[in-house]
């Protein structure tokens, strides 16, 4: 957590020298929030996550992860 503390620190020091000096060549700001260049929930959460996704695990593991958990299915184990 304190990794995700020292980021968000550093995305808000950022943003406000971004807010002074950074805008396109419309005078616009790229960020029209803190939050799209830093989201502080979503890396909170991404530490206590219980739960991977399944897109961020190897592939070939998940199959075999589903093809046990079928056999298992099939044979009556819990």
């Amino acid at each position: 957590m304190s990794k995700v503390d020292e980021l968000a620190v550093a995305a808000q020091q950022v943003w406000w020298g971004h807010l002074v000096s950074g805008v396109d060549k419309n005078g616009e700001s790229p960020f029209k929030e803190l939050k799209d260049l830093f989201d502080y929930e979503k890396a909170v959460d991404q530490v206590y996550k219980l739960e991977p996704k399944e897109s961020d695990m190897n592939p070939d593991l998940v199959r075999i992860a589903k093809r046990m958990q079928t056999y298992h299915a099939q044979k009556g184990d819990e």
